[in-house]
């Protein structure tokens, strides 16, 4: 076999955009340094950088073009860190610093790569010339366990239970001291919050229903209060409706006008009013709609630019999940929103927000005489059950028969609930408004048990 030069694996635009990513956002430096110590770097110019950058974060010095300069003349290390243009250039390298923690982990993979080509020349020279094999065997096992524990980064290690009792203890202290009672967002409807406790980052929402029975206002009317009555950012990724459409129910729902009135343009006496009114109420809301990101890579991408333009996000909506494209060979349907749910779980508690996501319901609920749906009616179901953490049905008794007594009501279905109770909840629904309201229960007629 004819000796191969081993080239040591090294990925120069990895260590670039880390450290541009720090000199464009210096308070992703604590992410970082969870994936990468200086040694992980390649280039000696880049260490000397890293280096530098660890001292002036830990110092609480502030981590800019002036200061960085300052501090590696100090050492004498400008040049070899490639002087000034050098970090002129890394400073316009990346665009944002919300992959930092990416690149981090693509450095970090490569010196463990080369941690390993190290030790397996160490371990050929040993075997030539060591006559002890248990302790060349020993020797190897310890190295390439040291090399093991690189692959977990600082902030997959797990929490000592110690801080996290103590960090319980300062969360309950906040929410006895809260007067709302809820430790979520509240959605504007205190029988939901009462049930739920508000919307609560990192849980994942599925909103399941029948066509036309008022998901996505249901939706719109969470997110629009969240964004307009605690002005918290909503950003809501719609597959279905264009955001211009999405924008007129926003009028009518905030306005009182009825849709249809929108949709025409025929306004009646008093909705031009209510119409100035809704644009002025909804004008400053920190709310965003986004109609061209279809595939699950595009929302995730847009959610991690919203949430660093933003530092909180109130919620997510995704209408709808069945709509979402994403790249791969599935064997079935279930497969596929498997991957879906799944993703977006986990991207909920990437971001620390809550993701609301509509589902539709298979037609097997048309089949049986009780129409309200359970757990077994949602389409295509794959994982969604065990991914939400909240699954929520709506119903109404006039979406299938318009005499009902029980006319505008609908009922809130919570079925699943991790870390809380089930039972269901009624609004008050106004359909030519898209509006949901909390209502009166005592002035309602009963449903039929």
């Amino acid at each position: 076999m004819e000796n191969e030069t081993m080239i040591a694996p090294y990925n120069e635009q990895a260590e670039q955009s880390v450290l541009g990513a720090i000199i464009l956002e210096p308070s992703c430096m604590d992410q970082v340094r969870g994936q990468v110590n200086t040694d992980d770097f390649y280039r000696i110019g880049h260490r000397r950088l890293f280096a530098i950058m660890c001292e002036m974060r830990d110092d609480k010095k502030p981590i800019d073009m002036v200061t960085l300069t300052e501090e590696l003349q100090k050492k004498n290390w400008l040049e070899e860190a490639g002087g000034v243009a050098y970090l002129t250039e890394l400073a316009s390298f990346v665009p944002t610093a919300s992959n930092a923690d990416y690149y981090a982990g693509i450095v970090r993979e490569k010196a463990i790569r080369r941690d390993l080509m190290v030790q397996g020349q160490q371990l050929v020279s040993q075997a030539q010339r060591v006559e002890n094999i248990e302790e060349i065997m020993v020797s190897s096992q310890e190295k390439i366990h040291q090399i093991q524990e690189r692959t977990v980064s600082d902030d997959e290690e797990g929490t000592d239970l110690k801080s996290l009792l103590m960090g319980a203890f300062d969360l309950i202290e906040k929410r006895s001291m809260d007067p709302s009672g809820i430790s979520g967002t509240p959605t504007g409807y205190a029988d939901m919050d009462n049930m739920l406790n508000g919307l609560n980052s990192g849980d994942l929402m599925i909103v399941a229903a029948r066509p036309a029975m008022g998901k996505t206002a249901f939706a719109l009317n969470i997110g629009s209060n969240v964004a307009v009555r605690e002005g918290k950012p909503v950003v809501v990724f719609s597959l279905e409706m264009q955001a211009g459409i999405l924008s007129q129910r926003l009028l009518s729902m905030w306005g009182n006008i009825d849709s249809q009135s929108i949709r025409t343009g025929k306004m009646e006496e008093g909705d031009w009013d209510k119409l100035t009114d809704a644009i002025s109420t909804l004008h400053d809301a920190p709310m965003k709609i986004h109609d061209k990101a279809r595939s699950l890579n595009q929302i995730r991408a847009n959610a991690i630019k919203f949430k660093r333009k933003h530092g909180e996000i109130g919620a997510i909506i995704i209408d709808y999940l069945q709509l979402i494209n994403v790249e791969g060979n599935f064997a079935n349907a279930n497969e596929r929103i498997s991957l879906i749910s799944r993703s977006l779980k986990l991207l909920a508690g990437e971001l620390d927000c809550p993701i609301i996501a509509l589902s539709q319901l298979s037609r097997a609920v048309e089949q049986r005489q009780d129409k309200r749906p359970m757990l077994s009616d949602l389409r295509d179901s794959g994982s969604i059950e065990q991914d939400a953490d909240v699954v929520i049905f709506l119903y109404r008794d006039d979406y299938y028969d318009e005499e009902s007594v029980r006319k505008n009501i609908c009922e809130v279905i919570i079925s699943k609930q991790r870390n809380g109770p089930v039972g269901s909840i009624e609004l008050l629904f106004l359909k030519k408004y898209g509006k949901f309201l909390q209502l009166d229960k005592n002035l309602m007629p009963k449903r039929d048990e």
